[in-house]
């Protein structure tokens, strides 16, 4: 096919066939499992049937059965069973940016709405309203229609005209039948779920003349959405001006100024998807033609679609994706070398996603429900709380650790004991908690005049000390008091 999906002509069909409910299915369960409002209504028999051909589609889990039927509904529904396809010109009041608006051009084109526009398609419709579009989109002769058959229902006579004729041709049918009082109710509306029962007491609308099939199956996870359309008595070959459309946009690179169709012609479709944990989870694949009529030498326009279910994946795939990501980017940003300016103004800190998906990316683990990672280049110290690969960020304080020449060393540890201080004759440091068996290091306060809570040296938030990891006193003694000996320290 020729990249050239610009013609005029096929604008309106951009606006494709929805189905019978204003947005498209929100779920990719087969049948009626994903309407919750549905499995175990009255007409669920009906209702799955209408689901499984396409005819009836829901929105956000639910498929409002007991909802009053509106005309666009009406119209969809019955474009939609009846296998209509021909048009020529939009609904009067409507517009290319309602859902509506193709179903109901060839509503109208089939006699299924009136020409001039009269019903109101975003009002309930009444019972009588439906006998009568009903009967055109299923092509019942209704000249010849008994009325007398409607004396046996006490409010019959309420029906008048084509109306009447409508009713009495569908009574004969089995189609309709009164209430538990007797009724025809004509003047009343009429529920989705009613209205589904009735298509599907009536016999199939037969298919007559050049239409388009469109075939589909539902995606499976990781798939494409693929489709083909076949035509049905097609007669002599005809040229034709073709379009597949995707979610109402002509498609890029499937658009055909000339094509001949004849009886065994095809064509296919095929797009790939991008899966995501929010993803679409239905999409309507259509095909437009517009060729000229040999004997009628009048310009013909037909427009079919499928909509079509995709089933994503698990959450847990998107949320292992999302931890395989971010866990990639962790080990890309996570440093621990210091670029700082070498005073306590400088304060940089990783997010907290970064943070927890280092450490599970570097697979630490701990005797104690507990993990300390000091990151030498942000200076700070990291409490997460929990077990390998499931580490909770519980707490962040600064530090200062071990200067240039002096550095804390890098490396994986655990806490080998605590005491209360160090007191010196120089300074004392209080509280103290060690790592690095058999060696000085350890975690302590900020130094303090010997024997005195004045603070002797307040450098905090860079390479500063003897090679021990300094920490302001609210981290410290919260290191004190909550972590236990054994506990995991990495340096890095």
């Amino acid at each position: 096919m020729k990249k050239n999906p610009g013609k005029k002509f096929l604008t309106a069909l951009m606006v494709v066939f929805l189905a019978a409910a204003s947005m498209p299915p929100a779920y990719a369960a087969s049948g009626l499992d994903r309407f919750s409002d549905a499995k175990s209504h009255w007409a669920a028999p009906a209702l799955e049937k209408a689901v499984n051909e396409g005819v009836l589609n829901g929105s956000d889990g639910k498929l409002n059965p007991n909802g009053t039927l509106t005309g666009a509904e009406m119209a969809v529904i019955l474009v939609r069973k009846s296998g209509a396809q021909q048009w020529s010109q939009p609904y009067p009041g409507t517009s290319a940016s309602n859902w509506y608006y193709m179903p109901c051009a060839v509503a109208m084109y089939e006699g299924i709405l009136p020409q001039d526009g009269s019903l109101a398609l975003k009002a309930p419709v009444t019972r009588s309203q439906v006998f009568l579009s009903f009967v055109r989109a299923y092509g019942y002769e209704t000249g010849n229609a008994d009325t007398e058959i409607l004396s046996d229902y006490p409010d019959g006579a309420l029906l008048s005209g084509e109306e009447a004729l409508a009713a009495a041709e569908l009574v004969k049918r089995g189609v309709i039948s009164g209430d538990t009082k007797g009724m025809l109710n004509p003047q009343d509306n009429i529920t989705r779920a009613e209205f589904v029962t009735m298509l599907y007491r009536a016999q199939e609308p037969a298919k007559n003349g050049f239409y388009i099939s469109v075939s589909a199956s539902d995606v499976p996870a990781g798939g494409s959405l693929k489709a083909e359309v076949s035509f049905q008595n097609v007669g002599m070959p005809k040229t034709c001006e073709a379009q597949w459309y995707l979610d109402g946009e002509a498609v890029k690179g499937y658009y055909a100024a000339s094509k001949v169709i004849a009886q065994d012609t095809t064509s296919s479709f095929s797009h790939r998807l991008t899966f995501s944990r929010y993803m679409a989870l239905s999409h309507r694949i259509g095909f437009g033609l517009v060729y000229t009529d040999a004997q009628t030498g009048r310009q013909v326009k037909l427009y079919a679609e499928k909509t079509v279910n995709v089933n994503n994946y698990s959450a847990s795939h998107y949320d292992d994706l999302e931890t395989t990501a971010l866990e990639r980017e962790a080990l890309a940003t996570v440093s621990s070398r210091y670029r700082g300016n070498y005073t306590s103004s400088y304060n940089i800190d990783y997010s907290p996603e970064i943070k927890q998906a280092f450490v599970h990316a570097k697979g630490y683990s701990s005797r104690t429900g507990y993990l300390v990672w000091v990151n030498l280049a942000t200076q700070k110290v990291n409490v997460f709380g929990g077990s390998k690969g499931n580490w909770d960020l519980m707490r962040t304080f600064r530090c200062a650790t071990g200067a240039p020449s002096t550095p804390t060393p890098v490396g994986v540890t655990y806490v080998t004991y605590k005491q209360s201080a160090w007191v010196t004759s120089s300074y004392t440091c209080r509280p103290i908690v060690r790592f690095y068996p058999g060696t000085g290091y350890a975690f302590h306060s900020r130094l303090y005049y010997p024997n005195s809570s004045r603070v002797k040296d307040a450098s905090m938030g860079f390479p500063v000390s003897q090679g021990c990891v300094r920490m302001e006193d609210i981290g410290i003694y919260w290191l004190y008091n909550n972590i236990p000996v054994n506990t995991t320290v990495v340096i890095y």
